[in-house]
């Protein structure tokens, strides 16, 4: 897992936290103001979660043979392997 994807769940919640009591006291332009940060980390966790997936999961994992068509690899659960 990257250094960017630590820390994004924990500033998302802390953004979104931000969002509602902005909006609890009225203020609906710094609340939506807040949900701006709150979905860009949200985003990147989301990203660099799929990419640390691809990673683990790409051509570099290692293979066991193949015994027929449409069997799964020992690389990955998800990759059918041709």
């Amino acid at each position: 897992m990257s250094r960017t994807a630590l820390p994004a769940p924990v500033l998302r919640a802390l953004a979104a936290a931000a969002a509602a009591v902005s909006f609890a006291q009225g203020r609906v332009w710094m609340g939506a103001l807040w949900l701006l940060p709150a979905g860009l980390t949200s985003n990147l966790a989301l990203y660099q979660a799929r990419r640390g997936r691809r990673r683990t999961c790409g051509p570099a994992a290692p293979a066991t043979p193949v015994g027929a068509a449409g069997t799964v690899c020992g690389g990955c659960a998800k990759r059918v392997c041709a």
